[in-house]
């Protein structure tokens, strides 16, 4: 067959594989064109629209006559098997890719297999950690927190007592401790530090203190503060205590000072220290179990647990 020009010839082709079949309309404008061109053309059409892996085609049939591997190979010219009225070709996957697919599949089965091996390896090695970390009580809540908060748990990065905000789009992110404080503990005193406050759109910035035990850290208003919890509030120095109100009531705090509070079970109060200094009995209706907490919202905020120290260790100016 000789082509014009300007002329052109349509190929009718049908693919067939294991996975997909499907058809193109093949235009053919070079009358020199080999098989070996139109195996290349049909492979870069069928990954266009189809993400399974096919490595290779052959032709099966031309005009539904069975094509044996010896009668044509890749350097046939292409217009000399067909004309216009037997223009269409049925293509397969060669067994050599069949086999290779198989291969592939194989490799990624194995590479599946190994990567959950290495996966539940980590979880089982994080179990472990936080079960050791637990152990001592001193450190964040280690599961089922936001998925804006990390609290690393190896030693070398703060055996659970740093708290990072990764991101929250400057929304409330919530965090207790790891187990609550009950009222035979007569007096319960922790700390913390702000290691970094990165600017953020909400003015309270930082809210520290205490939740009950019923608190749902989920909630839509789950800021300490709210849910009947007590707090300190970075950005105004106020309190806050079941509201979305900041009550007048100490000094700011910011990035480098440290915020102490004490539980007294004793006479039902809490108060909070910024550097040592008492800012004042801030509330005065503690009177069940509750679990020492804090909120943040700006991305890169950073805080650390210093002590939890029960009655026998709080020091002696504030017994």
């Amino acid at each position: 067959k000789k082509l014009g020009a300007t002329s052109m010839f349509l190929l009718h082709t049908e693919l067939h594989t294991d996975l997909i079949d499907d058809s193109f309309v093949i235009p053919i404008r070079d009358e020199d064109v080999c098989v070996e061109w139109l195996l290349s053309e049909i492979l870069t059409r069928y990954h266009e629209w189809h993400p399974f892996k096919v490595y290779e085609f052959e032709i099966y049939k031309i005009n539904n006559n069975l094509i044996k591997s010896n009668e044509i190979n890749k350097e046939t010219k292409l217009l000399s098997l067909i004309d216009d009225e037997n223009n269409r070709i049925m293509l397969i996957e060669s067994e050599l890719s069949k086999l290779r697919r198989k291969e592939d599949e194989e490799k990624e089965e194995e590479l599946r297999l190994e990567r959950l091996r290495i996966e539940q390896e980590k979880k089982e090695k994080r179990r472990l950690r936080i079960n050791e970390i637990s152990l001592n009580g001193n450190c964040w809540e280690l599961t089922k927190y936001s998925q804006f908060l990390n609290v690393p748990i190896d030693k070398e990065e703060g055996d659970g007592q740093i708290l990072i905000n990764t991101g929250s789009l400057d929304q409330w992110c919530s965090i207790r401790f790891i187990s609550a404080i009950l009222p035979i503990f007569n007096k319960f005193y922790f700390s913390i530090k702000i290691l970094e406050l990165p600017a953020t759109t909400n003015t309270w910035k930082i809210c520290i203190g205490a939740v009950p035990i019923q608190f749902k850290i989920n909630a839509d208003r789950h800021w300490i503060g709210s849910q009947n919890s007590w707090s300190y509030i970075a950005g105004t120095g106020g309190k806050c205590h079941n509201s979305g109100k900041s009550q007048t009531y100490g000094d700011p705090y910011k990035e480098g000072d440290v915020i102490s509070v004490l539980l007294n079970f004793e006479n039902g109060t809490i108060e909070f220290f910024k550097n040592d200094k008492s800012q004042g009995i801030a509330f005065k209706d503690l009177k069940s179990a509750v679990i020492p907490a804090v909120s943040l919202t700006a991305k890169g905020c950073k805080l650390k647990l210093l002590n939890l120290l029960n009655d026998k260790h709080l020091p002696n100016k504030y017994k």
